[in-house]
């Protein structure tokens, strides 16, 4: 018989090769696929050919072949489908292709134990990035496998995700915080994995997410977090690297990238054409992507801490205590264990007034420096670990104490005191600190002043304009308050006040110029104007030359003059001469009078007209000198515009992304309300049917209650009714109230009670007796096994045998037969008799009194 293996499957349609149960025929398939993509037109394109882009579950199943020759070749004819999409004139839409296809090459074709299946599902891998408008969306649906218990898989997609990053970087990711949190979460883990290649394939992910990055980026997130034998070969790693972050080029280019470059090639800015500049084309497009990768701050991709409830125990109480041990102790807690492990504060849902009242009050009015030193560092982690979430209220808080405490001379305390002020600077602005530094230069203590007038240097050093009129600034509109007090430091007793006051003006006189601060600068003697122009040859301010702020004396409503237009007189045009009216004259010698006749006055106009005629020709030669001025002013005109539009720009910007902010808290804060309303809608659920199960169980109770309550009334029916038998039908009098019968007849029967009189010994022992001959035959009244029971008599009572003539019959039935009245009085009375009525009479008590607690102990729940 023919092996079916060798059969010709030729004569097959292409549809039923590629889903036959023989792996030769789907590999011929694949084939004849592979040959069609390559020789396809790509003007026209045949609907047999688009449907497997358009519906990518029929290639999945291809590329997922169970046999390892037949699915290598199901690689190669998508790599040939994926290379006849970049041909055609408009590249179709491939996002369902990439959701379908990159997870199955990623897990079979990564997976693989062919190193050419490998390689070409990773191809097949990268052109389907190049597909996408970024290498994000590839990147979040290969990485799931990295927890993948086969070793070999997790280093295959570790080695595709650095492949991705090396090829197309980070450009034109959307939230690339979000992302690089998520691709960096994992990493740690994989670098200590036991496998050694995938430890490998992660150090090499990590060199290439730092050609993109940095190490400062990546020092905090993930560096820190490695093995110090690992960091130290990524230093080595690092260092090696000698091209620039980010890469000026991209190895790899999307798509669309592609298409700019086309469409760049047909025309450039002016409308020529660009022919064979490809080299050209390359570098703007990697210009086009490094101007696309956005500025990261590492500090938004840490994790954030919240330290407000993890205080120490009664942190206030202690804070606050009469022993400065305990202050010094809890703050020094505080520090060490809370805020500086943390690497980022958690500010949403978050109050840290009480926090840092209780450390500004320690601030103020702390004897204790070392507690005061302490509480200052404190303040600074927590603005620095905040930034930008350091509000304002939180500033109104400590920022005046640290000013007012910055009377300590010790360095330490200084130190931490003027670190904790600039951190707040920083955090708030120079704008929330002004009008409280410049209340403070004027305090009586110099040394507080001396550190108020410095820390004003520090904030003007690093002062710049936020709106595009500097007169709207907050400093601009304080120069006039803080000018008397800098002139007043300048002219203190004390030579350190002074020179904290020179670098201040220095810095003044720097950004604003020397005419701003005339009023100053006018009134110091020639050796502090020298030492003012000292500490301004070596001052440094981080706003300089280009935005000088304007005055009114300076600036100038007029419109620019046309180069062109005519000579105009005073009396035509009195208004458009830009000199004043209170203009000195230049020279002390009067002027030339003027005609007084209005003959001459026509005249002298007229001569004055020919004059300017005259004036004007003779300065056509130096008109194209004056356009080039006023161009050249122009021109800096309109780039010191642009430059205030995108400063505005930016502060849009920032306003719109605040603004998206508040709106994603907003959503989150109605989406976690909705969802604890549901949780509050099931327990209110969950609480009405315990309450209806517990009322059901109330009333099983009551019925219970109920029903013990009648058992307990049968039963001492009951044990009345034997009681009462037992006495009726066994009980008989004492004897001895008859007279003393002789001790043959002394026998006592079963259920007689006690006789009322008795002396003596014989009295406690007939008690006795009788006591026990009762419990006898109660117990016997109740087995049914009493032999006197009427129950067992064998015949019914007469009426004439009553209990009146009971001693009568006694005294017959004694007469009648002595011997069988002796076994019959020891039978009776023995001991075993007595105590095991004794015993039923006792234990039914017991059960009487059970049975009542129960009851009552249920009444009572």
């Amino acid at each position: 018989m023919a092996d079916p293996t060798d059969e010709d499957f030729s004569s097959l349609p292409l549809e039923a090769r590629a889903s036959h149960k023989v792996w030769k025929a789907r590999l011929s398939a694949y084939k004849d696929l592979a040959s069609q993509f390559e020789s396809a037109s790509t003007l026209r394109v045949p609907d047999a050919l688009a449907e497997y882009w358009r519906n990518p579950e029929k290639f999945a199943t291809y590329i997922v072949d169970s046999n390892v020759v037949a699915q290598e070749q199901a690689l190669s004819a998508l790599l040939a489908l994926l290379d006849y999409l970049q041909k055609l004139p408009a590249l179709p839409k491939t996002d369902k292709a990439r959701d379908a296809w990159i997870p199955l090459l990623a897990e079979k074709g990564l997976g693989s134990s062919r190193a050419s299946t490998k390689a070409k599902a990773q191809e097949c891998i990268l052109t389907l990035v190049a597909f996408d408008v970024s290498a994000q969306h590839a990147v979040e649906l290969v990485e799931p496998l990295l927890s993948n218990k086969l070793p070999r898989l997790v280093a295959s997609c570790v080695e595709c995700i650095a492949k991705i990053v090396e090829c197309f970087g980070l450009v034109n990711i959307g939230q690339l915080q979000d992302f690089l949190t998520h691709l960096l979460e994992p990493i740690p883990k994989l670098s200590s994995h036991a496998d050694r290649n995938v430890r490998s394939q992660t150090m090499n992910l990590i060199s290439q997410l730092y050609k993109w990055l940095g190490k400062n980026l990546l020092q905090e997130v993930l560096l820190d977090k490695l093995k110090p034998i690992q960091q130290r070969d990524l230093d080595k790693t690092f260092n090696g690297y000698t091209g620039s972050i980010p890469p000026q080029e991209q190895p790899r280019l999307f798509q669309w990238q592609l298409q700019q470059q086309r469409d760049l090639a047909q025309k450039d800015q002016d409308g020529d054409t660009l022919m064979g500049n490809d080299a050209l084309l390359a570098t703007n497009a990697s210009d086009s992507a490094y101007q696309q990768q956005p500025q990261i701050d590492p500090f938004d991709l840490l994790a954030a801490t919240c330290v407000l409830d993890k205080l120490p125990d009664n942190f206030s109480e202690r804070v606050t205590s009469t022993k400065w041990k305990d202050r010094v102790e809890v703050l020094e807690e505080l520090l060490t264990t809370i805020l500086v492990p943390a690497k980022k504060l958690e500010y949403k849902n978050q109050d840290y007034n009480e926090l840092l009242r209780l450390l500004a009050h320690v601030i103020q009015k702390d004897a204790n420096v070392q507690a005061v030193t302490i509480a200052a560092t404190a303040v600074h982690e927590i603005g620095s670990k905040l930034k930008s979430n350091f509000n304002r209220n939180y500033a109104s808080v400590v920022f005046v104490p640290l000013l007012d405490r910055t009377k300590e001379k010790k360095q330490s305390v200084s130190e931490a005191l003027n670190t904790a002020l600039d951190t707040v600077a920083l955090c708030c602005g120079i704008d929330v600190c002004l009008e409280d530094t410049i209340t403070s230069m004027k305090h009586k203590t110099p040394q507080v002043r001396i550190e108020s007038t410095k820390f004003l240097t520090r904030l003007l050093t690093q002062w710049q304009p936020s709106s595009a009129n500097t007169r709207d600034e907050l400093l601009v509109k304080l120069l006039p308050e803080l000018s008397p007090v800098i002139l007043k430091i300048v002219n203190d007793t004390q030579q350190t006040v002074r020179d904290a006051g020179f670098g201040a003006l220095a810095v003044l006189v720097k950004l604003f110029g020397e005419r701003e601060m005339s009023d100053v600068f006018d009134k110091l003697d020639n050796l502090k104007k020298k030492k003012v122009n000292d500490y301004l040859a070596k001052v440094e301010v981080k706003n300089v030359g280009t935005r000088v702020a304007p005055t009114v004396e300076t600036v100038s409503t007029k419109p620019p003059a046309r180069v062109n237009s005519p000579p105009t007189t005073a009396k035509l045009a009195p208004r458009q001469s830009g000199v004043p009216a209170s203009r000195k004259p230049l020279s002390v010698l009067p002027s030339k009078r003027g005609p007084s006749s209005p003959l001459k006055l026509d005249a002298s106009l007229n001569s004055n007209i020919l004059t300017d005629a005259n004036a004007a020709k003779s300065r056509l030669t130096t008109r194209s000198l004056t356009t080039d001025s006023t161009m050249a002013s122009r021109t800096s005109s309109i780039a010191a515009e642009n430059e205030d539009l995108k400063l505005q720009k930016q502060k849009w910007m920032r306003e719109r992304q605040e603004l998206f902010g508040k709106i994603t808290d907003f959503q989150a804060h109605i989406a976690q309300l909705k969802t604890e309303n549901t949780q509050l809608l099931q327990q209110m659920r969950q609480l009405q049917a315990s309450k209806e199960e517990v009322h059901l169980e109330s009333r099983a109770k009551d019925t219970k209650i109920s029903k013990l309550h009648t058992r307990i009334s049968v039963l001492e029916n009951e044990l009345e009714i034997k009681s009462g038998l037992s006495s009726s039908n066994f009980g008989v009098r004492s004897i001895s109230s008859q007279g003393a019968p002789s001790s043959h007849f002394s026998m006592v029967y079963p259920g007689t009670p006690p006789p009322r009189q008795v002396s003596n010994s014989a009295q406690a022992s007939s008690d006795r007796s009788s006591s026990e001959i009762a419990h006898t035959a109660a117990e016997a009244s109740q087995r049914g096994l009493t032999r006197f029971s009427p129950r067992n008599s064998g015949r019914a009572r007469s009426p004439s045998e009553s209990s009146d003539d009971l001693p009568g019959r006694v005294t017959s039935l004694q007469l009648s037969s002595g011997s069988k009245s002796h076994a019959l009085s020891s039978n009776f009375v023995n001991d075993e008799s007595w105590k095991r009525a004794a015993e039923v009479t006792s234990l039914l008590k017991a059960r009487i009194e059970r049975m009542r607690a129960k009851t009552r102990g249920m009444s009572a729940e």
